[in-house]
């Protein structure tokens, strides 16, 4: 396991380089995250945290979820504005229209019903709420993920394209950006 931060799947990003990590820096950083809101991190990783911290500011909060349920108990937020939670996608143990944002790295492709997902996205944004999704898409990228994290299948991959935008528009998202051109995938939709 890494340092005292880790997720039980390690840190995500080790294998992007670091123009590609600054990138992804700077996508949350223009993402529209305003102080005092409110936050979810789907393994994006402690890497990101303090820009994601940084765009809440003091008055807001920032929950990172782990989905691999392997966070030892005794894990303690690093910060007052964060909270670190093992969970499943599909029965998050948040209320309702909690968050302002949800930002997802390189995981989406993991859940298998990708559908329960989005419901359950749906249901902890808050109305106009958006959700980030980011993935590396180039075929090398992909392989290095599959070679660093060997428990993820190669079958766990994105929908294409028209099957993920119907997936949004039936689970009651708009998209505003979809950008499979570039070596990392970049989707935001907001909550109707």
């Amino acid at each position: 396991m890494n340092d005292d931060l880790s997720h039980g799947r390690g840190n995500r990003i080790d294998f992007l380089s670091t123009d590609d990590s600054d990138a992804l820096k700077n996508l949350i950083s223009e993402s529209g995250v305003l102080p005092g809101e409110v936050v979810a991190d789907f393994e994006f990783g402690h890497d990101f945290w303090p820009v994601l911290l940084e765009g809440v500011g003091p008055e807001g909060f920032l929950s990172a979820f782990d989905f691999s349920c392997c966070l030892p108990q005794a894990m303690k937020p690093l910060n007052p504005n964060l909270e670190i939670l093992s969970a499943d996608i599909h029965s998050l143990p948040v209320e309702d229209s909690r968050f302002d944002h949800v930002f997802c790295f390189d995981m989406f492709a993991d859940f298998d019903y990708k559908e329960k997902a989005l419901a359950e996205i749906h249901r902890v944004l808050k109305p106009g709420g958006s959700l980030h999704i980011y993935h590396v898409s180039d075929p090398a990228s992909l392989e290095q993920v599959s070679i660093s994290f060997p428990e993820t299948e190669a079958s766990h991959c994105l929908p294409d394209r028209q099957v993920f935008l119907i997936m949004l528009s039936e689970a009651g998202f708009s998209v505003a950006t979809y950008d499979d051109t570039s070596r990392i995938f970049q989707l935001e939709a907001v909550k109707l």
